[in-house]
């Protein structure tokens, strides 16, 4: 429903009610102002670069672009981190990060990285393994 509009059912629900305003709101924008800001970096999207917008395709920029700033951070938080260890960031999908973690940091850097990623009460499930599909849970 988030993506491609919410029924009238569910206007009574605070939470989809809160959304669809919030869709509104950015759809007038649009058509006013001719663009909308992004959340973090306010970087501008506009009718020229995308002259077929709606509604819901709107919103749908709007968090991905979210989603994007988010995660620029929170990796450069995280390559930091690494900078002077011989761990390695080496794969970085949609809400996952492969490490290759140097044994003699693990003990000491795996909390570290665990409370950058946790920022913003985001849950965060750690494995471990020299196989990817065979991982298991790892708690220090």
């Amino acid at each position: 429903m988030l993506y491609g509009g919410i029924d009238r059912e569910f206007l009574t629900i605070p939470f989809f009610r809160q959304v669809n305003e919030f869709v509104n709101d950015i759809w007038q924008q649009w058509k006013t102002k001719k663009y909308i800001r992004t959340a973090i970096d306010k970087r501008v999207i506009s009718q020229e670069q995308f002259p077929e917008m709606n509604r819901f395709k709107l919103f749908n920029y709007y968090l991905q672009s979210l989603e994007t700033e988010f995660s620029v951070r929170k990796l450069a938080q995280i390559l930091s981190k690494l900078q002077d260890t011989k761990t390695q960031l080496i794969l970085y999908t949609y809400d996952s990060l492969l490490f290759d973690v140097d044994m003699s940091e693990a003990k000491q850097l795996i909390p570290e990285l665990r409370e950058v990623l946790q920022q913003g009460n985001f849950p965060v499930k750690c494995k471990v393994g020299d196989i990817y599909s065979k991982m298991t849970e790892f708690t220090l």
